[in-house]
Formats: structure tokens, sequence, C-alpha cells
């Protein structure tokens, strides 16, 4: 979509004077919410303006919110604009992205100047939704819209979190009092047809009620998909017509990778264990670490024969952290000539001790000496004596993903949960699983969509960035990894002789910890309880995708930091993502606050009717051990539920389809071809992925197919006996020198020896014309129509009607006679046999 949009923005004039004027809107004065609404068509929506930042301060420093307010209410009354009701006042950030959603808040008023005025003045000037002690930064733009009394309301989204394909969509519906809110999904045929111009500017009209907002929805998301953008639309009803009130557009991700900007220098200067010893002294050294809750890992970790990088450890700090002209800071100084992290640990005897504080990447001494003596204050604050303190330090550890395993001393199984990015991110968000049994050495793999991962900048700052589609459905954890992890788990659990869990460092990039392996253990949490009790594997049934996209739908609903928490504790109605579940799931600056997960818990237990939490996070994390022990009742984001049908695929699969499927608990029904049936096989599979390359949507889609379609050419080539690819390759080489290639488009309408007007608009070839009553002819190749044509060929001969429908993965022919006692007959035809799976 085109960003150069105009909508009506409120503006000053000089002296004094204010108007409302359609112009051009700027997307860093006047925020996303507005360029969002300015995209949709004017029909569909509900009359607004938008006070740009700009404009918020000079209403702000001259005290003229209420003038503001009067010339809003009458533009809006001049324009026929309902205000009876009231006024919605929305925040409209500069960038205020999907993923801010609940931070701004929005605040809906009585339609009097004064009123409206004070609503303006409270959402320009917020942070987080909390009001700023200081009045002269606006934090937002403002939109403002007619309040408008609605019968139902809802979402309606394709956003990459939701699907993967831009043609794929979930809605929900609201305001039903016998119904809870579930989402619904519907799939448009591709290519999208896109709604006519008429559609665009008559509305969104009713005829069947609640019954027909899915129809509506369709020509919306029909729209939305057209534009070739991701979404995510809040919509009502009202009088029998749908309106849509906001648009919040989803950017394609960034192609970027985790640890992608950070480039560490070579480790030819870790300084010399010979310049140390006074304050900090090496683990691999020889010094018993055995008495400190987080350097105990270490030991055990080398026990176990892992890999243990380069760590100094300064015990018993005492006051010399705070003291610069210390031996402490002397030394630490020279650990910083490469980015190092700093962390801190204590005595076993300290039960209260997770979550710590880290900093780092730090290469600065006067940049550590600031953060640390902010780090001192928090320490002290948990009750912590700085004699008992310990000090670790390494060298900042690259990595693009991470990993918590779980072993059992008595059993060779082993749980891994693994994601992108920094090991927090599984305290947050989405992650894969896997089952290893190292009896039999079968791997069960669930690998699931991650959209999300915490990343750290050059500055070492934590940062939440959205995961492309080229690494979000990919494995976080190698096989390879896989059996080393479990490997070592297991030696670990039984060196301890109880349940461990472990932390992992994944894909460790060069630099990240000299000579490390792709997979580095960091931590062991020796798990509190009865020895030999392993925690629950994975469920032993599949995802429901209802329920998954149902948690999913409502993430903006999620408990992420103390302003969502005050909401929960005011509303919880409104946080409520169904059956009295709130969905947690903290954000980059409560994700290793336990103080906060403290306040979360003692909210839950404190409402009626004994709410649960789903937890998007691992299992295996920080987070859902300490609610467990506040007798939170928490349960995992993606737990399961029992399909009520076998779906019939028969087709040819990738090699690691049937694992995938066993690992999701499903009977997985494979039998291995001969070379015959091989053949033919992989000669349907080529149709298949042919046409979903015919069908693909935007760039990343159309590459996937494509990528799809190279696979089962080069296996059928090597199948059909081609001794090597090049020579399908020189083949087609060669005919392109005989015959050209595609490069000037021609488009063959037909051969004979006159020239008539062909009416046919290009694009495959046409059912043939109804010759007789015994039956038709149905291309294989079904005809590419343009967007604004109906992709059906309609027959009429003697009474008879035969529509003729190309779909997806069929074609729908249909039969209605006003003469036949049967007044209506269809018939599909597939074209191939698919069920729902990308993977396939």
């Amino acid at each position: 979509m085109n960003v150069s949009l105009r909508a009506a923005v409120f503006e000053w004039l000089q002296p004094t004077g204010c108007r409302i004027a359609v112009t051009e809107l700027e997307p860093t004065d006047c925020g996303t919410k507005a360029l969002g609404l300015a995209q949709l068509p004017t029909a569909w929506g509900i009359q607004w303006t938008v006070v740009p930042v700009s404009a918020c301060r000079v209403a702000q420093a001259e005290s003229r919110w209420t003038e503001a307010a009067g010339c809003i209410l009458q533009w809006l009354s001049q324009a026929g604009a309902p205000c009876e009701l009231g006024m919605i006042v929305r925040s409209s950030g500069p960038n205020e992205s999907m993923d801010m959603r609940g931070q701004l808040e929005s605040i809906v008023c009585e339609s009097v100047p004064e009123k409206l005025a004070e609503a303006m003045r409270n959402v320009a000037f917020q942070v987080r939704g909390e009001p700023m002690t200081r009045l002269d930064v606006p934090a937002c733009a403002i939109v403002l819209q007619p309040f408008a009394a609605s019968d139902f309301w809802g979402h309606l989204s394709n956003e990459y979190r939701l699907a993967q394909r831009s043609v794929d969509f979930v809605y929900e519906v609201e305001g039903i009092a016998s119904q809870p809110p579930r989402p619904a999904t519907f799939r448009l045929q591709r290519p999208v047809a896109a709604p006519e111009e008429q559609a665009l500017s008559t509305g969104l009209h009713l005829k069947d009620g609640a019954r027909g907002i899915e129809k509506a929805l369709k020509m919306v998301g029909a729209w939305l998909a057209a534009q070739n953008v991701r979404g995510h639309i809040e919509w009502l009803v009202t009088q029998k017509r749908l309106m849509l009130v906001q648009l919040d557009v989803d950017p394609l991700p960034a192609k970027i990778v985790p640890m992608s900007e950070v480039t560490l220098p070579c480790l030819a200067t870790v300084p010399d264990v010979a310049s140390l010893g006074s304050a900090f002294v090496p683990i691999a050294g020889g010094a018993d670490f055995s008495g400190l809750r987080k350097t105990r890992s270490h030991a055990l970790l080398q026990a176990a024969g892992a890999f243990v990088p380069p760590i100094f450890v300064a015990r018993d700090v005492g006051e010399r952290i705070l003291d610069r002209q210390s031996d402490f800071w002397r030394e630490l100084t020279c650990l910083l000539s490469t980015p190092a992290v700093i962390r801190f640990d204590v005595p076993l005897a300290r039960t209260e001790w997770t979550n710590l504080p880290t900093i780092g990447p730090l290469s600065s001494p006067d940049e550590a000496w600031r953060k640390v003596a902010s780090a001192v204050e928090s320490v002290r604050a948990r009750g912590i004596e700085l004699g008992e303190l310990a000090v670790v330090v390494h060298h900042f550890i690259a990595a693009r993903g991470a990993a918590w395993s779980e072993a059992n001393p008595y059993s060779t199984q082993v749980r891994i949960d693994s994601t992108w990015g920094l090991p927090d991110g599984l305290q947050s968000f989405v992650h894969d699983s896997v089952i290893y049994n190292g009896d039999t050495g079968e791997i069960a793999p669930h690998i699931r969509y991650k959209d999300r991962f915490i990343d750290v900048t050059v500055n070492g700052e934590w940062v939440i960035r959205k995961a492309p589609p080229s690494i979000a459905g990919e494995e976080a954890c190698k096989i390879q990894d896989v059996k080393a992890i479990s490997n070592i788990s297991i030696n670990v659990a039984r060196a301890a002789n109880r349940t461990v869990r472990i932390m992992w460092f994944l894909d460790v990039l060069a630099g990240g910890g000299g000579q490390s392996p792709s997979a580095m253990p960091w931590i062991v949490v020796e798990v509190e309880g009865p020895v030999g009790v392993l925690g629950p594997a994975l469920p032993a049934q599949p995802v429901h995708t209802a329920q998954r996209r149902q948690a999913e739908l409502h993430a903006e609903r999620a408990v992420k930091n103390r302003h969502t928490l005050e909401r929960f504790r005011r509303t919880p109605s409104a946080m409520d993502v169904g059956g009295r579940h709130v969905l947690l799931q903290p954000d980059a600056s409560t994700v290793r606050d336990r103080t906060f997960l403290a306040e979360f818990a003692h909210v839950v237990l404190a409402l009626p009717h004994h709410w649960k939490v789903l937890y998007a996070g691992s299992m295996l994390a920080h987070a859902p051990y300490q609610l467990q022990q506040l007798g939170v009742p928490i349960l995992p984001l993606h737990y399961e539920v029992r399909p009520s049908r076998r779906t019939y695929m028969r087709k040819l699969v990738r090699d690691g389809i049937p694992a995938r499927i066993v690992a999701g608990g499903e009977q997985a029904d494979v039998v291995q071809l001969d070379e015959t049936e091989f053949q033919l096989a992989l000669r349907q599979k080529l149709v298949e992925e042919a046409l979903e390359v015919v069908f693909s949507g935007d760039w990343d889609e159309l590459r996937e197919e494509l990528a799809d379609l190279l696979t089962v050419a080069r296996a059928l080539a090597k199948a059909g006996g081609v001794d090597a690819w090049a020579e399908v390759e020189k083949a087609s080489d060669d005919k392109t020198a005989r015959r050209g290639g595609f490069v000037d488009r021609f488009f063959l309408r037909s051969t004979g020896f006159s020239r008539s007007i062909d009416p046919v608009t290009p694009g495959g070839a046409e059912v043939q014309r109804l010759r007789s009553g015994v039956g038709i002819r149905i291309p294989l190749v079904p005809p590419l129509l343009p967007a604004k044509r109906a992709s059906s060929i309609e027959f009429r001969r003697l009474g008879m009607n035969v529509e003729v429908e190309f779909r997806e993965h069929y074609v729908h022919v249909r039969f209605a006679s006003s003469r036949a006692a049967i007044r209506q007959e269809s018939l599909q035809l597939p074209l191939f046999d698919l069920a729902d799976d990308d993977d396939g």
C-alpha cells in the first residue's frame, strides 16, 4: 500500500483559529493508525479526523484543547456524522506497530467540548498507557471517531503470526450473549479477485444479520489480500451494516536473523590468565566453585565432559565492587578488552536467587561502572549482602538460538524446548519442542511457527524482533544438536542424581566462545522435588488449531507488563481469551522481572472462579516454575485436544513429514512405493506443485512454491534414469536456443487460415462448449482469469444450466434444470488430493 495518503487533518491557523482540511498525511506527524484508516475504502468506515503531534504540541503549549475539541465536533456535525452517543479518542503513535497493541490507551468520552478536550489531552500525553509527568512532549497523534452503537463487533486478520499465506484469514465475532467469542477461518481463492468498484463505494450491507458477517468479511479480506499486505482490522455492525474502525498493517519482516547486527572481534585479545588472580579466578584453573548457585553449573558440565568456555569468577567481592581503584576493577577492565557479559552469583544457601541481574555485552569500563552500580542496587533490594556476592565474567556468546533441556537420571528420554535469539525468549514466546529417546535414537519434533524472538543490539540492549518467514517455520535446534544436547543432559542428570534443566546456546557463532561447539551448555538448574520424576513430555494429541489461534488472535489481550497487568486487575473480562483463561506473555521489560511475576500471581489468585494462566513460553523456563511455586494454575499455550476426524492425504510427501505428524501425537499411515509407483506419484506431485505456483500470491509465497516445484522436478529426473540434473538443464538450454524462451511474453490465442476476434481474456484454455447432452470437456490447466472476472463459466441448453468453476484444488461443476425432478446437482473433480498441509 502507498503511504502517500490524504485524509481530514486538524490544523491551527495563524494568528488564531483552527480548521479541518483534507490534506496529505505525514506518517511521523499523524501516526500509523491514521495511515491505516486512510487506506480503507471511504464507504466502509466511519467519519474520522486526526490531530497531528505538532497540533497537540501547540494545543498544550497555548492551552487551546477546548477550542480544538469544539472545532472537531462542529466539523463532524456539518459532515452529518452522528455524535450523540459520544466520541472515541484513539492513540496514533508515529511508530505504533502491531506489537505495541495495548501500550497506548484510547478513551470513550461524551460529545462535549470540555470532556473531549480532557480526553484528547490524556491520550496525546501518555507513555505506555500511563500519564506523563512532563506534559511538553506528545506521545502520539490523536484519531477521533464518533462512537457507534454496535450489535456485533470483532477482528479480522491475515497477519503473519496467524497465517503463513496472505489469503488465510482468522476472524472472531463478539457481542452475541449466547456464544463466547470464538475464532473462525476462511481461505480465499488464488489469485484473489478484488471487490468491484461498486462494492467499494456502497458499503458492506448485511442481508442475513449475523449469518452474513462472514460473507462481508470475505469481501474485506479480498480487498486486503488484493493490496498484497498483511493486516489486522477491527470492525463493528450497526444498523445491518458492517463498518471498519481500525486497520493496523503488519509490514513484511525485515530479512534479519538473530545476532546479525553483532560483529565480534577476534578473541586473540583474551587476557592472559597470568594477569589475573588477585580478584578473578578462571574456572578452568581447578578452583572449587561448587558452593555457588550458577557457577556450580559449569563444574557439573565439566564433570559430564561438556565444553565450558573461558569464564572468570570473583568471589566475596564485598565493597571492592564499588571502588574503581580496587584490584577487582583493574582486572575487570582487562577482561573488557573483548565484549564481555557480567553476571552475579550467590551461595547455595540462597534459595531466592533466580533472575539476578545480567549486564552486557560491554567493552567500555565507564559503561560497565554505571551499569554495575545500578545492578548492585537491585541486588541489595533482594536482601543480598555484598559480602556474599560473586561476579562472573565471560566473553559475549553470540548464537542464533537457545534451548532448555530436561533430563532425569533414571530415564533416557530428554525434552528440549528451543527458539531463535536469546534464551530469555523461551520465557515469553512460542517455541519448538523435541523429545529424544536415548534407547531407540528416535527424535519426535514439534516445530511451531516462531514469529518473535529476543535479540541483542550492538549496544547490548535487548530488543524484540519479528522473525522473517525464512526462519519462523524452521526448526531452531538441528538434529545433530538434539543428540548432543540429550547425551550431555543425561550425563549431567546422572552426575547430580536428580532431574536437571540445562540452558543452551545454539548455533554459536565464531568468536562467541573460542572453539565452541554448535550447541553450548550454560546454566544447570537442579529441580527440587522427588528424584526420578521427569516432567510431562509432549502432549499426546496434536494441537487444536482453533485453540491455538484463539490465544494468538487475542495476543493484544495478553498480560505483558505492569500496565496490562493493571488493566487485567481492573477488568479481568476484557483480558479473558475464553473460559477464564488469561494469556501471559512478558515483554522485554518484564521477562526477567521476578517481582512482576509475584504481582501477577497475586492478581490471579485474588480473582473469583479459579482463573487459569495460558503461558506462551517454555514450561522448562524460570517463570512457570516460580508461578507454580506461588500456587498459580498454569497451562502451556499449546495445550492439546483430540481431533474429531481422520484426514486422508493420499499423496507423496517429503521424507520428514511422517516424523512431524507422529511428533504431534497423530498416527501416520505410510507405505513405501516401488519404483514404478514412485515415478507416477512424482508426476502427480509435479502437477500439484505446479498448481500451487499458479495460485501463489506474494513473492515470498511464490518463492517457496517454486522451490517445491524444483525439488520434485529434480527427484523425478533422478527416478526416471537421468544421470544428472545437468542433463535436464542442458536440454532446456538447447530447446531455448532452438525455439526461444519467454522474454517476449507472446500468448497464442488461436491458429487457422482466417483471423477472428477472440473474446476470451488470455490466461489458459477454456472449458469447451457444450455440444451434446453427454458431457463436457474440462481442461487440466485452469484458466488464469483476471481479478475482476468471475472464475466460472456457465452454459444453458434446453433448460439445463451447467456452471464450471475453477477453484484452487478442484473443478466444481453444478448442474441445474427447471424440468428435471432433481433441481440441482453438484460434482467436484479434484485436480489433485491436497489437504491443508503446507509442508507436503
